[in-house]
Order: structure tokens, then sequence, then C-alpha cells
């Protein structure tokens, strides 16, 4: 086994460095760049990073610099969720770039946005199964309604660019309760890259901000799922994507373009922000060698793994194991959520019930006792009336606060519970691809 795996690893080394030579001979060159352009609302800003917070129409001007600069021939772009953000970068752009197109999703939007020097001919966007959670609100992922989108571009010499393109769920705190959530987009996004019929003389990429560590479980199942090269590696920009300097070394490279493993890479290059201030992520820019093969270093230590190629000889087998126990471990976190929301319903309910019989004792002694001091006593001393009026306006507003609460806590608990059909969804589906995976290991190992 170890020898099959070090022949196969040999047999797939790539040069890694910039200008690798490629079967084939040099054609047209197909520049790509991602970036993550930070396009929280203002507010938001300001709350993070306080007065520190930069103008965000100054930072948009500097990235429409960048581009303008680099000319790139696809751009893709996460987090622009804004409008005006979005029309800002467009008109600047629109000379290079005259065709865009936006994916649209959920409240916020996807936030993703392609520009391109030709012409976009199909879109689509897919919603991920598992984005986060609605009562997250400073988190936003589930309203954002992320997923995976895909753009075909027709290019000059009449192949297809299929660009896919997405924006993962993030990472918040070091227990990262996601991790489910994010292997289980990355696993959707490879089925439906492997998914989709291409040319034998088309590009593929796989590009975005992906919220993960070059080994992380996320990256390696799309990876390994898809059969994925990491043309960042290639192309010699194995550098941090993370501006921000109080992030961890190990998690600064978040940003790929991942391509077919035959795709010829000229180059890559990672802008950093160079005191411009454009973004928390810095832009990635790969130069494909469109129409040519990447071949093989007869010189390269195979021990040496230059280029993350060791991801693609990992057992399919023990990926999807790994994510099968993230996504558990997602399931686990849910079912404590719909016991928590559950009971906070009942009592919630419960405590509706009460102070609505209580309000119709106070309202009956109310009564009784105006009859009483008008009636009887002919006393128009009405005070304790009065008192109890009050009091029973008083268990109104709160009654009507807990059913509001209630409804609250109610479509929690209606999504926890949906949440919970689409987990199970999920490990069943997993289940079925694990299974096919230890049939046709020999099969997959096929570059598509």
């Amino acid at each position: 086994y170890q020898r099959r795996v070090r022949d196969a690893r040999l047999e797939t080394m790539i040069m890694n460095a910039p200008n690798a030579p490629v079967a084939g001979g040099i054609s047209d060159q197909l520049r790509i760049v991602t970036f993550n352009i930070w396009g929280l609302p203002d507010i938001i800003s300001r709350r993070v990073y306080g007065d520190k917070a930069p103008d965000k129409r100054v930072r948009m001007l500097n990235i429409v610099g960048l581009l303008k600069k680099r000319q790139p021939d696809i751009v893709a772009i996460q987090e622009a969720w804004i409008e005006s953000d979005r029309q800002l970068i467009c008109e600047e752009l629109r000379a290079i770039f005259p065709f865009t197109h936006y994916h649209r999703s959920h409240l916020i939007g996807s936030g993703l946005l392609v520009l391109s020097r030709h012409r976009i001919e199909r879109g689509e966007f897919h919603t991920y199964t598992l984005a986060g959670s609605p009562q997250a609100l400073m988190h936003g992922d589930w309203w954002a309604g992320k997923g995976a989108a895909y753009v075909a571009i027709r290019l000059p010499d009449k192949r297809l660019a299929h660009i896919w393109h997405t924006h993962s769920i993030a990472r918040y705190a070091l227990s990262d309760e996601y991790l489910g959530a994010r292997a289980s987009q990355m696993w959707e996004l490879a089925r439906h890259v492997r998914s989709r019929h291409y040319g034998e003389r088309d590009v593929v990429a796989v590009v975005g901000d992906f919220n993960g560590q070059p080994r992380s479980l996320p990256l390696r199942v799309l990876r390994r799922r898809a059969l994925l090269a990491d043309a960042g590696l290639r192309g010699g920009a194995n550098v941090a994507t993370i501006v921000d300097t109080t992030v961890d070394e190990s998690a600064k490279r978040l940003d790929y373009v991942l391509v077919r493993r035959s795709q010829a890479v000229r180059r890559a290059r990672v802008h950093t922000d160079e005191g411009l201030q454009r973004s928390d992520h810095a832009a990635l820019e790969v130069d494909l060698v469109v129409g040519a093969r990447h071949i093989v270093d007869p010189n390269a230590d195979v021990d040496a793994d230059i280029d993350g190629e060791a991801v693609l000889q990992q057992p399919l087998v023990e990926i999807l194991d790994q994510v099968l126990d993230a996504v558990r471990t997602t399931r686990q976190l849910n079912r404590t959520a719909v016991y928590y929301f559950g009971r906070q319903m009942s009592a919630l309910g419960a405590s509706l019930v009460l102070a609505s019989t209580i309000k119709n004792h106070l309202l009956r002694y109310v009564d009784c006792w105006v009859v009483f001091c008008l009636l009887l006593t002919h006393n128009n001393n009405t005070s304790e009336a009065l008192i109890t009026l009050r009091l029973v306006g008083l268990i109104d507003f709160c009654e009507a606060l807990g059913t509001c609460w209630l409804v609250f806590v109610l479509g929690l608990w209606i999504f926890h519970c949906v949440e919970a059909e689409h987990l199970d969804n999920v490990i069943a589906e997993l289940k079925l691809d694990r299974r096919w995976a230890a049939e046709h290991e020999s099969d997959d190992n096929d570059a598509f």
C-alpha cells in the first residue's frame, strides 16, 4: 500500500515554482482573482473595530484600483452584500468587466459576485443544506443563505470556463461549533462539481473563501471528493490570505483557487494589503495556462508534499468517516437545541395560561366590587377596583410580551426540527456516498 501511494504521488507531483513548464507548450493565459472584500455594514465594522474601522468607500475604491492594475479575466468576490458596494465596483470596472452576475439568496444575500471580461452564459445557485442558525444574528450565515454558485463563461477560443464560487460558514470560536456544517457544505460542493459534465478542453475552477486551513477536514473532503488541485500551491503562493495580524498563523490561509489535477498553473500571487486597508483578506491571483496540461517534475521529493497532493492520496472512505463524525456531532447539538427550545416553549405556554387565569379572576373581582360599591352601598370609592385594573393592565402587557417571545421560540423550535430532518438526510446520503467510495475507490482516483 505504501509503495502504491508513493508511486501515485510521484506520478502526480507538480513542479512547484513560478513559470513551471507545461506539456503541449504555452497557450492563452486565464487570470482568476478571488477576493473577500469585507463587505460588512458600517455599523458592524465600527462595533468590531471602533474608531479604527476604515471608511468603506475608500476601501472599495482601493479594491477597484487593485483590479484595474492587475487586469484579471475573471474576478470572484465574496461578502458583496451591500447593493451600493456592488454598484460602485461594477460601475468603476464596467470598461474592463462588461459581464457581471450576482447570486441572490435569502434575506441578506449570498454576497457572491462574479466579474468577467468574457460573456457569462449560465448561472446557478445551490443553497447549502446546513448553513448556521437564525438565532445567531451576529454570525449572519443563515440569513445570508450561503451556497454553491456556478457560472459558465465563454472564452475567446470558444471553450468554457466553469467557475464554482463559494463562501463557506465561518468559524467563530475555538470549539468550532460549525465544523460539521462546513464539512457538509464542502461535501455538497464537491458533489455538485463532480456531477456536471465538462468538455476535455474546458477550464474548471472552484474558488472563494473556504474558511478552512489547507489540511482541515472541509478542504480535504472537497479536494479528495472532487479531485481538485490547489492552484495557489502549484503557483508558489503558499502564504497567508488573512490580513488581520491577530489571527493565529496556522489559520491564515483561507482563500483558494482549486482546479483540475491536469490543469497547468503558470504562477500564483497573494496581494497583501500594502497599507491601503482594502479588506481583512488579501486577494489571491492565479494564472492558468489554458489548453496546456501540467507535467511531472521527475526530481520532486514525493515525501515533501510541496503542492498538497497527499490529500488526494488519502482514502476517500477515511475522509467521509470523519465528515460523518462531524455531522453526527452537529446532530447531537441539534437535539439539545430542540429539547431546550421545546422546554422554553412549554414553560412559556404554561405561564401564559396561568396569567390568563389570574387575569380573569381579577376581572371578576373588579366587576363584583363595582356592583357592590355603586348599587348596594351607593359608594363611589372605587380605588381598589382601579388598582386591580392597573394590575390587570400589567398582566396584559406581560402577556403580550410572553406571546411574542413564545412565537419567536416556536419559530426556532420549528427551525431546529426541520434542521434535524436535513441532518438525518445528510447523514443518510453520506453513508451511501461512503458505501460507493468503498466499492469504487480505484475508479474514483481518475481525474474528471
